[in-house]
């Protein structure tokens, strides 16, 4: 058998295993949709699903490993975790990471604005048959004027695309985080600071934090990703 044969007989093989194998390799797309913020995709990588966006993760890679950093800390401050509120669902990582890997099982009320990401969260990647989740289409940061509610756990992942969501760094949407957050209960607010503006924005968003809650830390994970921790 020449090389050159081999090459190709290997290239044949290779269409005939799962996407899930062949993306150990390479990643593969399996669907491209148009998002309220650009372009989505669902692809196969390193033999996990993800949602990506343009620019950055969604849900299941990079973000998944932020919030894996930063979930496990906040809730087992919290003594007893019933109730979650969840600004932007995304593929719904935090949801994953909640019942799977910590095994908490509250009650989780998400809001996302765009509903091309509520249909591919729940086509792809089975969040909608929580019985135990409900998600509103809606903006977040309305949304979390009009709830009255107060949740143990409030968890902020607000962004279009590689930026942060309009409206999320000001005094009126912190103080509304505030207020819903219960006695004894934590916030976990993630940001990026790839570049000056949305570093200038990550610094605004802690110091306001700061202003508004008793104690703030902050987790640095992925290189960019900047979350904070407050209660």
């Amino acid at each position: 058998m020449t090389m050159g044969r081999r090459n190709t007989d290997l290239c044949a093989m290779a269409w005939h295993l799962p996407a899930r194998l062949l993306s150990l390799l390479y990643p593969i797309t399996i669907e491209r949709s148009e998002g309220r913020f650009g372009p989505l995709e669902v692809r196969w990588e390193h033999g996990r699903k993800v949602l990506n966006s343009a620019n950055a993760n969604q849900s299941f890679g990079a973000l998944h490993r932020v919030l894996q950093a930063a979930l496990p800390d906040a809730v087992s401050g919290i003594s007893d975790l019933r109730t979650v509120l969840l600004l932007g669902l995304g593929g719904g990582s935090a949801v994953h990471i909640l019942r799977n890997e910590l095994k908490r099982d509250p009650r989780i009320t998400a809001i996302e604005l765009d509903p091309v990401m509520i249909d591919v969260a729940g086509r792809h990647f089975a969040v909608l048959g929580d019985a135990r989740l409900t998600v509103i289409q809606g903006d977040a940061t309305v949304q979390v004027h009009v709830l009255r509610d107060r949740f143990d756990l409030v968890v902020v992942d607000l962004f279009a695309d590689d930026g942060p969501a309009e409206g999320t760094g000001t005094q009126g949407f912190i103080h509304a985080l505030r207020d819903r957050v219960a006695d004894g209960g934590r916030l976990v607010y993630n940001t990026m600071a790839h570049d000056g503006p949305t570093a200038a924005r990550s610094e605004r968003v802690h110091a306001l934090l700061r202003r508004t809650f008793l104690r703030v830390t902050t987790i640095h994970s992925e290189g960019l990703n900047r979350v904070f921790v407050a209660h």
